[in-house]
C-alpha cells in the first residue's frame, strides 16, 4: 500500500483466517495518513487458529516504510485470538506514531504462546508507544526487539 487518506480508522490485513492458521502473510504500508483512532494493521491475523508457524519461512510480516498514524494505533505481524503468535516479524523504516500507539511481533490471546517473534525498528517517531511481543496467558519465548534508531518520546 503506497499513500493516500484514511480518515475515520483503517482496519487492514495482510491476510485473514477465522478458523485456520494465518502464515506466510505480508503487509507493507510505504506511506499515507491514517488519522482517526483505532487504525488497525495486520500482517496476518487468526481468530481461532495460530498466526505464523513453525519456522521463519512460515510466518507473518509487516513492513512500516513510512506513514502517519493516529493515536492508539495497532499493529501486528501476528496475531492470534486463541492460537498461537509464532515467528512472525515487523520491521519500520520510518512513520510517526501517535500517543498510546502499539506494536506487537507476535500477540497471542488466551492462553496461546507467543513465541520466536521479532520487532526491527531503524527510524521512525514514536510517542507513547508499547513495543514488544504479546501473550494474555500463555508464554512468551524466545521474542527480539532491536532498535538501531528513531526518536522516542514517553515510554515504549
Amino acid at each position: 500500500m503506497r499513500g493516500g487518506t484514511f480518515a475515520n480508522g483503517a482496519f487492514i490485513r495482510g491476510g485473514y483466517s477465522n478458523s485456520g492458521n494465518a502464515t506466510k502473510n505480508t503487509l507493507t504500508i510505504k506511506g499515507g495518513t491514517f488519522s482517526g483512532a483505532s487504525n488497525d494493521f495486520y500482517g496476518g491475523e487468526s481468530s481461532n487458529g495460530n498466526a505464523g508457524g513453525n519456522s521463519k519461512e512460515e510466518g507473518n510480516t509487516l513492513n512500516i516504510i513510512g506513514g502517519t498514524f493516529g493515536d492508539s494505533s495497532n499493529f501486528y505481524s501476528g496475531k492470534s485470538s486463541f492460537g498461537k503468535a509464532l515467528y512472525n516479524s515487523v520491521n519500520v523504516e520510518g512513520g510517526t506514531f501517535g500517543n498510546g500507539s502499539a506494536i506487537y511481533g507476535g500477540y497471542a490471546g488466551g492462553s496461546g504462546n507467543a513465541n520466536y517473534n521479532k520487532i526491527t525498528i531503524n527510524a521512525g517517531t514514536f510517542n507513547n508507544n508499547n513495543i514488544g511481543n504479546w501473550s494474555e496467558s500463555g508464554n512468551s519465548d524466545k521474542n527480539t526487539v532491536v532498535i538501531n534508531d528513531g526518536n522516542f518520546e514517553g515510554y515504549s
